[in-house]
C-alpha cells in the first residue's frame, strides 16, 4: 500500500506528475510522486502552500518536498521545475 510522500497518509493516494503531462511530462517513475488528495492540490496552486509562514507557488512547494525527501528524479524534470519558477536552490 502506498502512502503520501508529503504527509504519510494512506488515504486517497495517487500519482502526481512533477512535470505535468500537458507540459511535456511523461510517465517515467522519476516524473511521478505519490500524493494524497489534499497534498496533491498544493503543486497545482489550490492548497495552502506556505513556507516559513509565507505563501509560495506550487512549484516551489514541490521543489522543497523533493529536496526534503532527497528523491532521485530526472535532471530534466528538476531543471524544468526550477526554470519555470526562477528557483535555483
Amino acid at each position: 500500500m502506498r502512502h503520501c510522500a508529503n504527509c504519510g497518509t494512506f488515504e486517497w493516494v495517487s500519482d502526481h506528475h512533477i512535470k505535468f503531462v500537458s507540459q511535456g511530462g511523461d510517465n517515467r517513475p522519476g516524473n511521478k510522486i505519490p500524493l494524497c488528495f489534499w497534498c496533491h492540490q498544493k503543486p497545482h496552486g489550490v492548497g495552502n502552500c506556505k513556507e516559513n509562514g509565507k505563501r509560495v507557488t506550487g512549484r516551489v512547494w514541490m521543489i522543497r518536498l523533493l529536496q526534503k525527501l532527497d528523491l532521485r528524479i530526472y535532471d530534466d524534470v528538476l531543471a524544468w521545475l526550477r526554470r519555470k519558477d526562477g528557483t535555483h536552490t
